[in-house]
């Protein structure tokens, strides 16, 4: 649709009631009043024109029409389409506008995803991405936290607890355990997981988000060791420990727990690349003498340092 560029007056502007923006920054907005008052708007603000004569409903440009108001600016320069875009269009548009600018927060950005799921009826991961701009590991991530109880999400919004968080604990303990130890999580709760995992954030003792991804093998050792779902596991009362007690550190019981057979995995791993490469490598040296004679003297010193190390394990 056409838009044509013009000046109108700040008063004549009004905010768009569908914008998932819900919380302004005060450093940012500040550096913002600072660019307008020293060059003006650059950009134009983007708006359509409004039910009632002589008024117009943003679509994009809040943040720089706010401090134009803050700075007593009167008029400003604005982009104006004639129509109003109908519901989906307009949160697909304000979506797209803030991907290549300044993005939303993630509660807004979620909460903006779910009002395109809602009037668009698309829940097609493929779809949604071409729709919003979104990556498909994102989609998913803002999915996730939309089923979060409203607490959880009013930490989000907050900023207090970043997004991912909630990620990490789902993918690394609560989908884990449900799966893998289900006796034990019939004794927990997904809600009671993120809470321990929060007050072991808050108490000092879980000092990067990363750390989560140790759960899983944490959790994945106790069910080997089960060697049933059903089994119960002596492990199982060092996972409930980990989670139930703030102070327990992952970082020492994947130690103590799962180290070993994490890198014996990684060691198994990378002996089968290397037959794997050993075997290319005598097909690509048949009948080049000299490359097959330093392939196998090669070989032979690391067989020679292999079994040294076999030999020192009796």
């Amino acid at each position: 649709m056409d838009a044509k560029l013009r000046e109108l007056k700040v008063d004549s502007i009004e905010p768009n009631p569908e914008n998932p923006r819900q919380i302004f920054h005060p450093a940012s907005d500040d550096r913002l009043a600072s660019s307008i008052d020293e060059k003006g708007i650059l950009v134009p603000i983007y708006v359509y024109k409004g039910p009632i004569d002589g008024k117009f409903i943003l679509i994009d440009g809040e943040r720089r029409w706010t401090q134009a108001k803050r700075l007593g600016i009167s008029k400003v320069p604005a982009l104006v389409r004639n129509d109003k875009p109908d519901d989906a269009e307009n949160i697909i548009e304000m979506f797209n506008i803030h991907l290549v600018r300044a993005q939303w927060d993630e509660m807004p950005t979620a909460l903006a995803l779910q009002k395109v799921i809602e009037r668009t009826g698309q829940e097609d991961l493929d779809e949604l991405k071409r729709l919003t701009g979104l990556s498909k590991e994102k989609i998913k991530d803002f999915r996730l936290i939309l089923e979060l109880p409203k607490r959880y999400q009013d930490l989000i919004r907050d900023r207090v607890v970043p997004m991912n968080m909630f990620v990490e604990i789902e993918e690394n303990v609560i989908r884990p355990l449900s799966r893998q130890r289900p006796k034990l999580w019939e004794q927990l709760s997904a809600d009671g997981v993120r809470d321990s995992f929060l007050a072991k954030r808050n108490a000092g003792a879980l000092t990067d988000i990363v750390e989560l991804r140790k759960m899983r093998p944490i959790i994945k050792q106790a069910a080997e060791d089960a060697g049933d779902p059903e089994e119960t596991s002596d492990l199982d009362s060092v996972v409930r420990e980990l989670i139930e007690d703030k102070t327990t550190s992952i970082e020492e019981t994947y130690a103590e727990v799962a180290l070993a057979g994490v890198e014996l995995n990684r060691l198994s791993g990378a002996a089968r690349s290397l037959i794997a490469a050993v075997d290319r490598l005598i097909g690509v040296t048949d009948g080049a003498s000299e490359d097959r004679d330093q392939l196998k003297q090669v070989l032979g010193e690391t067989v020679v340092a292999l079994q040294a190390r076999a030999d020192a394990l009796e």
